[in-house]
């Protein structure tokens, strides 16, 4: 079995608007086995903290403005995941079975399994 490779994406690497094509591209690339990491999308840890804290204080307004920050984030990114031409340019069509089909797993010891 080969070398297992390990990426990790922050959160502005899926966060920024055109980034995550390429972060796709670069997993359907990849060498396997993968083991993919990563963080929450942009700042969305912050906003659903602030949230948190705000609904904890009885603010609305706060804990609504933090979700909202998170949610308009998370569907922005979606659509662009989404969209037939910027998911056909960051995965060809030549890797699709490749990166669709990956399915990997780590026991509690620590010791990564793969069904590739």
């Amino acid at each position: 079995m080969s070398e297992w490779q390990v990426y990790k994406f922050g959160g502005s690497s899926l966060g920024a608007e055109g980034r995550l094509p390429v972060v796709l591209r670069r997993v359907g690339e990849a060498p396997r086995p993968l083991v993919l990491v990563v963080s929450a999308l942009g700042d969305s840890t912050e906003w659903l903290l602030d949230a948190g804290r705000a609904a904890a204080t009885g603010d609305e307004t706060g804990a609504t403005t933090g979700v909202a920050q998170a949610l308009a984030l998370a569907r922005g990114r979606a659509a662009e995941l989404l969209d037939p031409r910027t998911l056909a340019t960051a995965m060809p069509p030549s890797t699709w079975k490749r990166a669709g089909t990956s399915c990997g797993s780590a026991s509690p010891s620590g010791s990564a399994t793969s069904r590739w």
